[in-house]
């Protein structure tokens, strides 16, 4: 007898186990939560006041014994952004409850496990996505205004692109110049500008094929290569810290952010800001299953978009 002749009362042979490749990361919430750089938003209209100084000038001086002179005083502006919402739900029947399954012990609390993961990174896509804000009514979806929305001031783009007005209120103008590959001299430029303007930034975050085209920049050391084991040489060929004379930045590779831009944050002027952080609420039964929702609103905060930068309409392949 072989298993070929008694191959229906073999015990099947399956891993006790289910794998997900699919990435999960959400490096700019996971960052600014790190950092404690998050806020509480008491309404779906989310607000923060910004100001600014007088400009510098090296020929103010004054008389001696002059009276005060008084200049009108800056009023701080107001900005707002829009909290959005994501909600993702799962139902599983009671006999799907019941049963025995590989990989998985509760069918319900997996279904939300996974749904809490996609929420987690559709926040991020929102964080990087080219949206405006909206909230109109109730039967448009929310949408918050995301960073490249924000940035005005220390930007480079094609000669066709446009940035947005800053306010959150339109989106930028994407450029369709083609072969515009992301050079040392762009990503320089416009952190000369945000050190100019009072920046001090300190992460870029990076689409895959911008990482690599930074991996190629030339710098100071042309390349390195580890030859510390005598069995093992390990040649090192990607740049994680890069340092500028204006700033030193962390590069961060990021899955979720759109392939063509290239963001440059102080972390510091943004915040990640909670109306309902993430919760699970579980359903009332309404016949043979098991319900629960997974729901979080949120948006994003850019105190001064003066401190951060970006670089726009890249080539991406």
């Amino acid at each position: 007898t072989s298993t070929y002749d008694l191959s229906n009362v073999g015990k099947e042979d399956v891993g006790d186990f289910i794998s997900i490749i699919d990435p999960t990361d959400t490096p700019f919430q996971s960052r600014q939560r790190a950092s404690g750089l998050v806020t509480t938003a008491i309404n779906i209209t989310h607000e923060w006041l910004t100001d600014t100084l007088a400009a510098v000038s090296a020929s103010d001086q004054n008389l001696e014994g002059d009276d005060a002179n008084f200049t009108a005083a800056t009023t701080p502006a107001r900005l707002t952004n829009i909290c959005e919402i994501r909600q993702k739900a799962a139902v599983v029947s009671g006999s799907q409850g019941k049963r025995a399954n590989y990989g998985i012990e509760n069918t319900l609390e997996y279904q939300i496990s996974k749904r809490i993961m996609e929420i987690g990174r559709n926040f991020e896509a929102s964080a990087f996505a080219n949206n405006a804000k909206v909230n109109t009514n109730e039967s448009t979806v929310r949408e918050m205004a995301g960073i490249p929305v924000w940035l005005i001031t220390n930007t480079d783009f094609a000669s066709d692109g446009a940035d947005a007005t800053g306010l959150g209120a339109d989106a930028r103008t994407d450029g369709t110049v083609t072969g515009r590959y992301l050079t040392e001299s762009m990503w320089q430029t416009v952190l000369t500008s945000a050190f100019t303007q009072g920046g001090d930034p300190d992460v870029a975050y990076c689409p895959p094929f911008q990482k690599r085209a930074i991996d190629t920049f030339q710098g100071v050391v042309l390349a390195t290569r580890d030859v510390g084991s005598a069995t093992m040489n390990t040649v090192i060929n990607s740049v994680d810290i890069y340092h500028d004379a204006f700033a030193t930045l962390a590069l961060v590779p990021h899955r979720h952010m759109r392939s063509r831009d290239l963001i440059i944050l102080q972390s510091d002027f943004w915040r990640w800001s909670d109306f309902r952080p993430l919760d699970v609420e579980y359903l009332a039964k309404t016949g043979d299953n098991e319900k629960a929702m997974v729901v979080m609103e949120a948006t994003i905060e850019s105190r001064h978009e003066k401190s951060s930068a970006g670089v726009f309409d890249l080539a991406s392949s």
